[in-house]
């Protein structure tokens, strides 16, 4: 019997949460819930197109956290972290995140312009980023250049700290995850919980 749901921790790999839809449509778990450390808005955008995906951060607190996991396992429905629901709309192309006071912001970004900015983030020139997604490497610039536009930056090394800060770019160590899909021990500690267990230690009254 698969478990009902997975919770990892979107730091362990940058391919982590990609591996972990995977899942899902494999019919290894039924929905996943990224548990992060704070809001990030660029993964919160990506995750909105996602959906058999839940996301929550460590700031909801425990009772938060359980009340969601037990939301998701039960009724199998979307969770967003108090912090971030607000600011997510449903409209004719399904969910948006909606700009926050007029600043500049991944959330400004379309789906497209969110995978180049990813892509060059992890140090991949225009011509790998054409090659991978099979585009013309004059629209991979097009891209570029209205992401930075629209972000307001100027530099490849600005544009890579703020897909590190707004959590389009991460570690890695998808091991973890392997070894959770043959069903093999996973460390403790290493952010992955499965069957509805937080990766935060025991709930105690």
């Amino acid at each position: 019997m698969s478990p009902k749901l997975l919770i990892i921790d979107p730091k362990i790999d940058d391919q982590a949460i990609d591996q972990a839809v995977a899942m899902v449509e494999e019919g290894f778990v039924e929905h996943v819930i990224v548990l992060d450390d704070r809001v990030h808005e660029g993964l919160v955008a990506r995750l909105l197109a996602m959906p058999s995906v839940s996301y929550m951060t460590r700031h909801a607190g425990l009772d938060s956290l359980h009340a969601a996991a037990v939301k998701v396992a039960t009724r199998s429905v979307r969770v967003f972290d108090p912090a971030i629901d607000h600011r997510i709309r449903r409209t004719s192309r399904g969910l948006r995140l909606e700009q926050h006071d007029d600043q500049p912001s991944v959330a400004a970004l379309t789906v497209r312009e969110r995978e180049v900015m990813q892509l060059l983030a992890r140090g991949n020139f225009v011509r790998d980023c054409a090659q991978r997604m099979r585009l013309a490497e004059s629209t991979i610039d097009n891209h570029k250049s209205r992401l930075m536009k629209k972000l307001q930056i100027h530099k490849a090394a600005e544009l890579t700290h703020v897909a590190i800060r707004d959590g389009l770019r991460r570690g890695t160590g998808t091991f973890l995850l392997r070894r959770l899909r043959k069903n093999e021990p996973v460390p403790v500690g290493s952010g992955i919980g499965s069957r509805g267990n937080f990766p935060l230690g025991n709930r105690q009254r």
